[in-house]
């Protein structure tokens, strides 16, 4: 079964796929497996359906057949035999096949979530943890935004991105979906007892400019200080590590790097944030430079 799925459809700006969405310099077979929620909340099922007349069963044996066959594809290092055998195990699984229906949750858990695409995201990624992903990303994604310019709604890239329109985008329409959808994934994780070995990490990639920017009332890119919220796996509960001044514009106690909160993932999985790992070419590489921030489980 696939470690890593990514949700929903990959962004672009400006004809580029915004970084961070691929495996990167560890290349093509550490790619995570991508699949779409439309703006109108519906999943687009991957195509996981088996040809006719081709049962489980049959489709592991072909596999065998193709591995004693293809083996010259893995010793050149492609990552298409990785591709292949992934999606060969996607197909073998319904479990997972299952778990992009969220027509099986009961509307009752699909309205807590919100009718919105970044709340069927957020359940369709705790429905993949169930299924046994061990990764999964959920990307906001591109909407339409008024950025009272006098031009009316269009699509936003990045949506949190309030370069224009600050205070009434996050008051009325980002906020109340991400705390609505947040809450809803943490109670339900709880209640299935999931919670406990789930790490949710809720971020953004920067912070924002501790004073507001005119002409346009926005907040700008800001690196100076930013805030990540972590929940389960142990993490805990209702407790803040490090401080900013009181302009929220510079940390003054227990800074956290960015490299910190990847050895922070890491150890969470089980993984030694300083082990080697290689590129495509062979070179030697820590996994992270950073350090897990021990602070997040002490309270």
């Amino acid at each position: 079964m696939p470690s890593f799925v990514e949700l929903p459809e990959t962004m672009k700006m400006e004809a580029r796929t915004l970084p961070g969405q691929n495996g990167g310099f560890l290349g093509p077979s550490a790619d995570p497996f991508r699949c779409e929620v439309t703006p109108d909340a519906e999943v687009v099922p991957p195509p996981f359906g088996l040809p006719e007349g081709v049962d489980a069963d049959r489709l592991l044996l072909r596999g065998n057949l193709r591995a004693a066959l293809d083996r010259q594809l893995l010793a050149a290092g492609t990552g298409f035999d990785h591709a292949r055998s992934a999606a060969a195990e996607l197909l073998a699984s319904s479990k997972l096949r299952d778990a992009f229906d969220l027509s099986r949750e009961p509307d009752k858990v699909r309205d807590a979530y919100g009718r919105y695409r970044h709340g069927q995201s957020v359940l369709l990624a705790r429905r993949l943890v169930e299924a046994g992903c061990r990764f999964v990303t959920v990307y906001w994604g591109r909407e339409p935004q008024d950025w009272a310019d006098g031009k009316g709604e269009r699509p936003a890239n990045n949506p949190w991105d309030t370069h224009r329109n600050h205070f009434p985008l996050l008051a009325d329409s980002l906020l109340p979906r991400a705390d609505r959808t947040l809450s809803a994934l943490l109670d339900d994780l709880h209640a299935r007892g999931l919670l406990a070995s789930t790490l949710v990490v809720w971020m953004g990639e920067f912070g924002r400019t501790p004073v507001i920017s005119k002409p346009w009332a926005s907040r700008d890119h800001w690196p100076g200080a930013s805030t990540v919220l972590l929940a389960g796996a142990g993490v805990a509960a209702g407790h803040v590590v490090g401080k900013t001044d009181r302009r929220a514009a510079e940390v003054v106690d227990t800074p956290v790097s960015p490299a910190d909160v990847a050895a922070t993932v890491l150890a969470a999985v089980g993984a030694e944030p300083g082990a080697e790992v290689r590129d495509r070419a062979g070179r030697p590489f820590p996994a992270c430079e950073g350090s897990p921030v021990r602070e997040v489980y002490t309270g």
